[in-house]
C-alpha cells in the first residue's frame, strides 16, 4: 500500500494505492485516526481484503455522527472496490466518483 495526503479546500484528502490487507489495513487505520473533514481516495486501490473493509467500516462509524462524515472516492469505474463494499452491506458509506464531488458535498447540515 502506498499513500499520500494533501489539503483541498480545507479537507484532508488521503490517496491510497495498491492493495490493502493485513498490515496495510492497520497502517490505514492509523492514517485515518485523527482526521476530520476527511476524503479517502481509493481510486488506485487494486485489492481490498476483509480486514481493509473492516477498517473502512470502523472509521466510517466513528465519524458517522460528526458534521463531516468520512467521504470515500472510488471513481465511477472501480467496480472491484464497489463490489466488496456492497457485498459487505456497507452502502451507508458516503461514496463519490471524484475528489471534487466529495469535497463539494461538504459537511452534513443539521435540519
Amino acid at each position: 500500500m502506498h499513500w499520500s495526503a494533501r489539503v483541498v479546500n480545507g479537507c484532508t484528502v488521503l490517496t491510497v494505492s495498491g492493495s490493502i490487507h493485513g498490515v496495510d489495513a492497520a497502517r490505514l487505520q492509523l492514517l485515518l485516526r485523527p482526521a476530520t473533514g476527511l476524503v479517502l481516495d481509493l481510486r488506485e486501490v487494486t485489492f481490498l481484503d476483509p480486514v481493509g473493509l473492516d477498517v473502512l467500516a470502523d472509521v466510517a462509524s466513528r465519524f458517522a455522527d460528526q458534521p463531516w462524515p468520512l467521504a470515500i472516492v472510488i471513481g465511477d469505474r472501480h467496480q472491484q472496490v464497489l463490489r466488496v463494499i456492497e457485498d459487505a452491506h456497507l452502502q451507508a458509506l458516503r461514496l463519490f466518483d471524484t475528489v471534487e464531488h466529495a469535497v463539494a458535498a461538504g459537511p452534513i447540515q443539521d435540519e
